[in-house]
């Protein structure tokens, strides 16, 4: 395997780890600030209470604490590390993605104001919201590597860097494409059952029971449902190339 396919390959592992991490903690910390204490349970070690700071960077955090931004805990074995391994070194050619555990929480927990279909909504919401949050942060990092004309670069690594950024670009936007399909048990399935409990009970019912099945078809075609995604990557790193006054065709392939 080329060296170049081994070294983008654990970068985007990395980055799918990072991604992955960010989308549960954004649902831990929607539910934590709608009220519910749920995905913070086991922060109370010995008797004393971890800082938000420390739970944050998972010091003394319990094993059920979801509230943290430490990556072991909201890793999947299969979904974070198995199959995106398989993908990247066994089926490069194919797309890639991956998912993390589940957080818990307790829609019934939330602030008065708050019903429970809202704090589904909401909560569902912010895992997609991290994603799209990392597809812009590192959209204005491509810009300013691009900028600095680190793509010109004669070090192989610096040059590469640029390539490295425009990939998780587009992870982090398929991956929030992907977490709105609206199909449970992602995150645009949960949302459009809650829509559903409104207007089609029986259809609400249905599409929590068989979701599964139905997103493993879906999981069939998965390229051709988000072609039109990636395809929308590629044209957002050209315009963040003209945006940083350089030609797109000049960038890394």
């Amino acid at each position: 395997m080329p060296y170049q396919v081994v070294r983008d390959g654990i970068v985007l592992f990395l980055g799918l780890v990072l991604a992955i991490s960010l989308h549960e903690f954004g649902h831990a910390a929607a539910a934590v600030w709608l009220g519910d204490p749920t995905p913070r349970r086991g922060q109370s070690v010995l008797g004393g209470r971890v800082s938000d700071l420390g739970a944050l960077l998972g010091v003394r955090r319990g094993i059920e604490d979801r509230y943290t931004l430490n990556p072991l805990a909201h890793a999947d074995p299969i979904g974070t590390v198995v199959l995106p391994l398989m993908g990247l070194f066994l089926m490069p050619s194919a797309m890639l993605f991956g998912w993390g555990r589940p957080v818990p929480f307790d829609p019934y927990a939330a602030r008065a104001r708050v019903s429970r279909q809202r704090m589904i909504v909401l909560v569902s919401l912010a895992g997609p919201a991290m994603n799209v949050a990392q597809f812009l942060a590192y959209s204005v990092l491509l810009v300013l590597l691009l900028a600095s004309g680190l793509h010109t670069s004669h070090v192989e690594l610096v040059a590469a860097s640029v390539r490295w950024v425009q990939l998780l670009v587009g992870l982090n936007l398929i991956l929030a494409a992907f977490n709105l399909l609206p199909v449970p048990p992602l995150d645009g399935g949960h949302i459009l059952v809650q829509y559903l409990k409104r207007t089609n009970p029986q259809a609400a019912t249905w599409l929590t029971q068989y979701g599964l099945l139905v997103l493993v078809f879906a999981l069939m075609v998965l390229p051709a449902l988000l072609s039109p995604v990636a395809a929308f990557s590629r044209m957002w790193t050209d315009w963040m190339a003209l945006l940083a006054g350089v030609d797109p065709t000049k960038l890394p392939g």
